[in-house]
This record gives C-alpha cells, structure tokens and sequence, in this order.
C-alpha cells in the first residue's frame, strides 16, 4: 500500500502533498504588494523551488489552476507564465478570476500537480525545510 506524505501547513492543509510519485501543492501566493506580471513571477520562482525540492520540475508540471483577483490582468499573468514555462511543456491548466481572496496583498495565486522522481521523505523534508513556502 502506497503511503502518503503531507508535508508543511496547518489542521486545515497541507502545502505539499505527495502520492504514487505525484505531488501536489496547494495554492502558491505572491509575498510582496506588486503588480499581478511581479506576483505572478515570484510565486513561478517559488513553484520552480518547491518542484525541484520534491524532485521535479515545471516540465512534468501535469495540472495547474490559477486564481485571479482580477478577470483584466489575465494577459498580464499571461506575459509571465509564458516567459516561465520552457516550450512544448504547458500544463493543463485553468484561471479563474474575480476571486476574493483572504488578503489584499495577493492578487494571483497557484495551484500545481506535477510528476515526481523516485526521491527519499528525508530528502524532500530537507529540500522543503530550504524552501519554506
């Protein structure tokens, strides 16, 4: 029987997930107050880092969801991802917009199911501990 691995969070989620060489991520939010195009980089840097601590990358990236505080800056999160994501490796993926968020500060947030490689709990714990969501 496969085991599985929640990593980070709180009693109400997980950051991470991992199951039969899968792993999920709950949703990716921006740090700083910045324009949706500087959100949406950061929180692809931080995705970039979190996949690569669990032993994958944004090529095995399968299903990605993203929420917008605004319909209008869909092309603006647009302009991001696409200079983000390497050619022939796009995701499935949704947005979804005018979404009320918890905070003012966010404006994007992401949602992300990726392929894993075979990697050790200790490993991932240790990479996760580098890269805090």
């Amino acid at each position: 029987m496969m085991s599985i691995t929640r990593i980070g969070g709180t009693d109400r989620y997980s950051d991470i997930v991992l199951y039969d060489k899968t792993v999920y991520l709950s949703g990716v939010v921006p740090t700083v107050e910045s324009s949706v195009y500087e959100q949406t980089k950061e929180v692809l840097e931080r995705i970039d880092k979190i996949l690569i601590s669990c032993g994958s990358s944004k090529k095995s990236i399968l299903n990605m969801t993203i929420y917008l505080k605004d319909e209008n800056s869909y092309e603006e999160m647009n302009n991001a991802f696409d200079e983000w994501i390497p050619k022939g490796s796009a995701p499935a993926r949704a947005t979804i917009g005018n979404v009320k968020f918890p905070t003012s500060l966010w404006k994007v947030e992401i949602t992300v199911i990726a392929c894993i490689d075979t990697i050790t709990k200790e490993d991932i714990r240790y990479s996760y501990l580098n890269f805090i969501i």
